[in-house]
């Protein structure tokens, strides 16, 4: 049988890894690998690795981000 195709999304949020919502963004991650099988995974980059929050919008924007966070 062929292998399964596996998706990778790359989620990006500016705060910290002890702020809720990194928290959260790792929790979704965690939770999208297991109900997908391992199919479907998340890479969050949190402390602003990939840009401050309107520069992550613009990679959106531009298809070079997969997710963003904006207020």
């Amino acid at each position: 049988a062929p292998a399964e195709e596996t998706f990778n999304f790359k989620l990006a949020e500016n705060q910290p890894a002890d702020n809720p919502i990194s928290k959260g963004m790792n929790k979704f991650a965690e939770l999208v690998a297991e109900k997908s099988g391992g199919t479907v995974n998340v890479e969050v980059y949190l402390d602003a690795q990939l840009g401050t929050e309107n520069e992550t919008i613009d990679q959106v924007q531009a298809g070079t981000l997969d997710f963003a966070r904006i207020n």
